[in-house]
């Protein structure tokens, strides 16, 4: 009979310690799906800030003249020429930025945002 009541006992403490357990974890499905819904906006919005900022560009060099267009390719061209063979320096092979899960890092996130306000910035100003 005691044997009985200290099972009794176990069982009854090891059902509230797993109750909090499984709780948990629908919490997290709707943490994650909160997640993903963020990344997917913040997504969209680096989408259409890169899109700003092509037409930008497209509007820079429209309003320049023939001759600035020219000018323009032949150096963006004989750039490419030049860049296009050579190494990647030593400081920049040991220093380079570590490729990291978008939804684990907030640094990453928050480059992003930095990099797309200055954009938006850039296109305002043209």
């Amino acid at each position: 009979m005691t044997y009985r009541k200290y099972i009794n006992i176990i069982l009854f403490i090891l059902t509230l310690f797993f109750i909090p357990l499984l709780s948990t974890g629908q919490s997290s499905k709707s943490a994650k799906k909160a997640i993903k819904k963020s990344e997917k906006l913040k997504e969209k919005k680096e989408w259409e800030a890169e899109k700003i900022y092509q037409k930008a560009i497209k509007r820079h060099i429209k309003n320049q003249t023939s001759e600035t267009r020219k000018a323009i390719k032949k150096t963006k061209k004989h750039s490419d020429q030049l860049n296009s063979h050579k190494k990647k320096s030593w400081f920049k092979k040991w220093f380079k930025k570590l490729k990291i899960k978008k939804s684990n890092s907030q640094a990453y996130l928050f480059d992003k945002e930095i990099m797309l306000k200055k954009r938006t910035e850039f296109c305002y100003k043209l």
